[in-house]
């Protein structure tokens, strides 16, 4: 879409998942992050809210509340002015992965 505004390109991608990770995993300092591929520009319809930026997608396993690490999860994440603005896949639910998956593929259609 050529008229929307995606804002700048993220100046640290790595930093910005990480501080993001920080403070939504159980053990963030356990978190096993694997990047499919460099930001590019996205959009995000996630929760009815349209919104656009530059998309990250990753694995990542992490330790749960028992100290045990669940497996590589598929994520994405939106990110707009050095912040992530959306996100899914980290719940772990089938519902979740689903939205990741979709939001990851190369394919995705234009909004």
């Amino acid at each position: 879409m050529s008229s929307a505004n995606y804002g700048p390109a993220p100046t640290d991608y790595d930093a910005t998942i990480k501080d993001y990770l920080s403070q939504t995993l159980k053990d963030p300092y356990s978190a096993d992050v694997k990047y499919l591929f460099e930001p590019r520009k996205d959009w995000s319809g996630l929760g009815g809210n349209k919104q656009f930026g530059y998309a990250v997608c990753a694995r990542i396993n992490s330790k749960n509340s028992f100290g045990a690490f669940v497996g590589f999860k598929l994520t994405y994440f939106l990110i707009r002015n050095d912040q992530v603005v959306a996100s899914t896949g980290l719940g772990g639910a089938q519902l979740e992965e689903i939205g990741a998956q979709q939001q990851c593929n190369p394919n995705k259609s234009a909004p």
